[in-house]
């Protein structure tokens, strides 16, 4: 079958040469009747044949006049929003900030905060670019110099863990007499805290009075509420230590601390700071009994748990609903749902009614035991209780529900939520995607794609992958092949299995141009894909794949020292070795071997770090950076690399792995990391990188 398609695609293609290289045939007419031929009767007469209208059309007259580019620019820009066309400025790799405020006040958008936060939240701006928009924002009219514009680039950039340019707009607040407020710190300190840098959240909370805030108790808890809800419950409690009498601590605090040790199922650090808290006088409320009842479920102490459940009437605090769902989650945890039934039935006599939290305990577990039935009369019952689900729950019910089975409940928890006016996520649309179209439902998928859209979520490469995996599925392959070639004009190029699934099918059903005439659209994208990465990397990114680096420059400072000390203490040994040569001794020569083994391990290298650059469709550059200033490169074209090896060099001292180049022509070998000696760890990727790009089997491992 193959063979046949194969014979019939070559003798198609003959076809197809010979028939755009035919000339034309020429009629053989006098050249009186070709004269007299005239065109309003040759359109009369061909109109007979073909479904054509024998009047000419109006020509356009010459002095109209045309569209100009402006207009077109103008047309175009309606299809972007503002906050697409400000970023689309830090696009163009503009120089200078007058270049950059012109093109930004150029795109006639009328800026506000909404607008701004929209820019610095999305897509992928760098420091630099938020830091520029941010001084231009400042100029203009709906824009104060206020502390929620700061807020909002703060925790843009402190979650891009852009902690230079972070300083740089505290220091711009401070030159503008503008105080941090509560939010402000909360961002700060948790942007530290979730890069797991908690010593310099530690640190910017002591230097707090610095940026114009303050240092009490509101503050306290803010960190303390971030470094518990990050695990880091040990350093929150040698902080609440350690502030303890120089603050003055209130029951909010308490609750903090309890909460973090309760996480972690410390039944006696609970009971430790419960009574610390009755001592300076905070009688407990309701967030500290749900802290203790859910510490005693994550010991195991169940029975504890019910205990102090039923007890705390005794106590005088009301049950409420995080009681509730304390003694539902402890339930939960020992996989005896009948019970969380039995306490979500007696919220309702207790007059305490279930809360988003509850719901979304309960029907998560139910779809984990796969009891998917009871998860969505919960779910109904939710959405009758007028409660919105989050975006996030949305995507928590449908991920597990697209592992197993078929896609009807996935479906029914999506449309439902919908039509309540929940948000989906862009990773729900997928999830439900890639399950219809392994069930072959092409037409629900083809109505949820539009759906996705509607929605304002953009299509990427594995929408792409999934829809026209569907399509190939109940062999639509027509629309499959408008769906690549879609993707393909938007610039998306599909991964090799799924265009090799449509390519079979479409040999297997004898369509054979069609198949041809995709693989060259195929081929054209991705010689372009390729050579537009290849710019990026070697124009504007410039990220090595790989970078050698040892130390910092302090640090070969003290080595170039001890180096020049090592140097002068071997010599000082020689020469006095050689002065006292008739009254050798022990302790002379082991002096010598000393300083000798003390120079060689102080060493001095000179090359700062080694560099290599990968460009898949021109070659590889190798940087050799050193501490000078200096900067060696060498460029190998990709044309002259045979083939990248690792090699394991054996000596009689040491034995290492070191990368290199067979280069046509050259008899030696092209050594990749000349001074630095990595690991074999850390040589693979790069071996396996350069093989990648100079197609190369990975075999080339050698000893």
């Amino acid at each position: 079958m193959a063979l046949r398609a194969l014979r019939s695609s070559q003798g198609l293609l003959q076809a197809t040469r010979y028939s755009l290289s035919s000339s034309p045939p020429v009629l053989n007419l006098p050249r009186s009747l070709i004269s007299s031929l005239s065109e309003q009767s040759i359109l009369e007469e061909l109109s007979e044949l073909l479904p054509i209208n024998p009047k000419p059309l109006n020509p356009r007259p010459i002095n109209q006049k045309p569209v100009s580019h402006t207009d077109l620019a103008s047309v175009s820009d309606g299809f972007l929003s503002p906050a697409e066309k400000l970023r689309g400025v830090f696009l163009q790799n503009l120089t200078g900030r007058f270049a950059i405020d012109s093109a930004l006040s150029s795109t006639g958008v009328d800026l506000n905060l909404e607008v701004f936060a929209d820019v610095v939240d999305r897509g992928s701006l760098g420091g630099a670019p938020m830091v520029l928009l941010l001084d231009w924002a400042l100029k203009q009219p709906k824009i104060s110099k206020c502390v929620e514009i700061y807020n909002v680039v703060l925790k843009a950039l402190g979650r891009r863990k852009f902690f230079t340019f972070v300083e740089e707009v505290l220091t711009r607040m401070k030159a503008d007499e503008i105080k941090p407020d509560l939010e402000t710190i909360d961002i700060l300190i948790d942007s530290f805290v979730s890069a797991r840098r908690v010593s310099k959240a530690m640190e910017m909370f002591e230097r707090l009075e610095e940026i114009g805030s303050k240092c009490d108790t509101e503050s306290l808890t803010i960190i303390m509420r971030s470094l518990c809800r990050r695990s880091h419950i040990r350093v929150a409690n040698s902080l609440f230590n350690k502030m303890k009498g120089r603050i003055l601590y209130d029951g909010v605090l308490y609750n903090e601390i309890i909460g973090g040790w309760a996480r972690f199922g410390r039944v006696d650090k609970v009971e430790t700071f419960w009574a610390t808290m009755v001592d300076d006088g905070f009688d407990p409320d309701k967030v500290t009994f749900s802290h203790l009842i859910e510490a005693l479920g994550r010991a195991g102490q169940i029975d504890d748990a019910v205990n102090v459940f039923e007890k705390m009437e005794r106590e005088g605090c009301c049950r409420h609903t995080v009681h509730y769902n304390a003694m539902i989650s402890n339930y939960i945890s020992v996989g005896d749902l009948d019970e969380c039934l039995k306490y979500y039935k007696c919220m309702s006599q207790d007059g305490c009614l279930p809360d988003r939290d509850t719901y979304e305990k309960l029907i998560s577990a139910f779809i984990k035991v796969r009891r998917v039935a009871d998860a969505l009369e919960l779910f109904d019952e939710m959405l009758s209780r007028g409660i919105c689900p989050s975006t996030g729950m949305v995507t928590s019910f449908v991920k597990p529900l697209c592992s197993f089975g078929p896609p009807h409940a996935a479906m029914v928890i999506y449309k439902k939520s919908r039509k309540a006016g929940c948000k989906i996520s862009l990773k729900a649309y997928k999830l439900l995607l890639l399950r219809l179209s392994r069930f072959g439902k092409c037409g629900t998928v083809l109505k949820l794609w539009e759906e996705m859209q509607k929605s304002g979520h953009t299509s990427d490469k594995e929408v792409y992958e999934y829809i026209v995996d569907g399509l190939c599925n109940i062999g639509r392959l027509d629309s499959a092949v408008l769906v690549v070639e879609e993707s393909l004009r938007k610039g998306f190029c599909l991964g090799k299995v799924v265009y090799s699934k449509l390519n079979n099918k479409l040999l297997e059903m004898n369509k054979v141009e069609t198949a041809y005439k995709l693989f060259l659209k195929v081929k054209d994208a991705r010689v372009l894909a390729n050579s537009q990465s290849s710019v990026k990397c070697s124009k504007l990114k410039r990220h090595p794949h790989k970078l050698l680096q040892h130390g910092s420059k302090s640090c070969f400072k003290k080595q170039i020292f001890l180096s020049y000390m090592g140097i002068i203490l071997l010599l000082a040994s020689v020469f006095y070795l050689i002065l006292i040569k008739e009254k050798l001794s022990v302790g002379s020569i082991s002096s010598t071997i000393m300083a000798t083994l003390f120079a060689k391990f102080f060493q001095y290298k000179s090359v700062k770090k080694e560099t290599v650059l990968i460009m898949p469709a021109f070659g590889v550059q190798l940087e050799s950076h050193f501490w000078s200033g200096r900067v060696n490169r060498r460029f190998v074209p990709l044309s002259k690399i045979l083939k990248p090896v690792i090699n394991e060099c054996v000596t009689p001292v040491t034995c290492y792995w070191s990368l290199a180049l067979i280069l046509r022509g050259d008899e030696e070998l092209t050594i990749v990391f000349q001074e630095f000696r990595p690991p074999v760890k850390m040589l693979i990727p790069v071996w396996k990188a350069l093989c990648k790009a100079t197609t190369c089997k990975e075999n080339s491992i050698s000893t």
